[in-house]
């Protein structure tokens, strides 16, 4: 299927430079696990050089501060090619945080895909006390920044980020990987044709050919489908809670809100704020209310997404090209 295409004439270097003013500084909304994380691990660890003197890299600003220590760098060979470096810490004795687990599962998964709209993973490499990845920059911000724009008023753009996001996950489902985190925050804007990417896949998981259901509440509470948080806690079907966090991107943004921690949104498509109502609306409409389906028997997969989306992507492309 292919992308529906952003119109050429949108300055979306000016976008960016509008998103980086308005937002110039990222922040975790992680809780930072040890006093001593203030200091930046990136030149040097405990028993030698650190990421930045063995990658060559030179920091031009810290991203964000949790969990893991977040920068944006430039290789010294090559100035001018930026790139975003994450620094998690190994646990120490009697830490239990999966910091270990969390950056295997990312690397193995992003080692493996090879998508437009996934993140690129560069480099990786475990030093004595942090793990580091270098990752892509995408310096045109995120959804969860971009959301309150004019720009996200649009219908075609909505239904352009929407469409970029289901091929993405998709692509992952065909390859038997779950993202499981599938949220504004972690869906960025780089390349010339301001193109969405999926992030942030420490949370991710490759499921064997015949298997499905996964259990755990993992992920960001507010885009939960409602089967995550069944008492006492049931297996669930980790492809259509992907689904269902899609379902609720595509909500949050006509809605511009964060949902609440099970909030009943799917009662709440037909009285949605769109900027104007047209067929592409109602269909936008109905594509939700199946992905937003309370029971999984009723729900669509991103297959079903992609088919329905492929059939009606002229009108889509339309709407775009008016800039509607």
């Amino acid at each position: 299927m292919a992308p529906i295409k952003k119109n050429k004439q949108e300055d979306t270097e000016k976008a960016g430079e509008e998103t980086r003013k308005q937002f110039p500084l990222a922040s975790s909304s992680r809780a930072i696990v040890r006093s001593n994380k203030n200091s930046p691990p990136l030149f040097e660890t405990l028993k030698g050089p650190g990421p930045a003197q063995h990658y060559e890299l030179r920091m031009i600003r810290p991203l964000s501060l949790g969990n893991s220590y977040v920068a944006l760098c430039e290789t010294e060979c090559k100035p001018h090619s930026q790139v975003v470096v994450k620094v998690i810490p190994k646990e120490e004795p009697g830490e239990f945080f999966g910091f270990g687990r969390r950056f295997r599962s990312e690397v193995s998964i992003l080692q493996t895909v090879n998508h437009d709209h996934i993140i690129k993973l560069i480099a990786a490499k475990s030093f004595d006390t942090y793990h580091v990845t270098i990752l892509q920059y995408c310096p045109l911000g995120t959804l969860g920044d971009r959301m309150m724009t004019d720009k996200m008023y649009r219908v075609g753009e909505i239904a352009r980020i929407f469409l970029q996001i289901s091929m993405a996950v998709l692509y992952l489902h065909r390859k038997r990987i779950i993202h499981r985190d599938i949220k504004p925050s972690n869906i960025l804007f780089g390349g010339d044709d301001d193109r969405a990417i999926l992030s942030d896949f420490d949370r991710a998981r490759s499921l064997a050919p015949d298997e499905t259901h996964v259990q755990g509440r993992i992920g960001t509470y507010r885009y939960y489908a409602p089967e995550v948080c069944q008492k006492p806690p049931v297996p669930y079907d980790g492809f259509l809670v992907d689904s269902y966090a899609v379902g609720l991107v595509l909500h949050t943004m006509v809605r511009k809100k964060a949902p609440e921690y099970q909030e009943d949104v799917w009662n709440k498509i037909e009285g949605l704020p769109w900027s104007f109502k047209c067929q592409a609306t109602k269909h936008l409409e109905t594509i939700m209310s199946l992905m937003l389906a309370p029971r999984c028997s009723e729900r669509w997969t991103m297959i079903q997404v992609a088919y329905f989306m492929k059939s009606k992507q002229v009108l889509f492309q339309k709407i775009v090209d008016a800039g509607l």
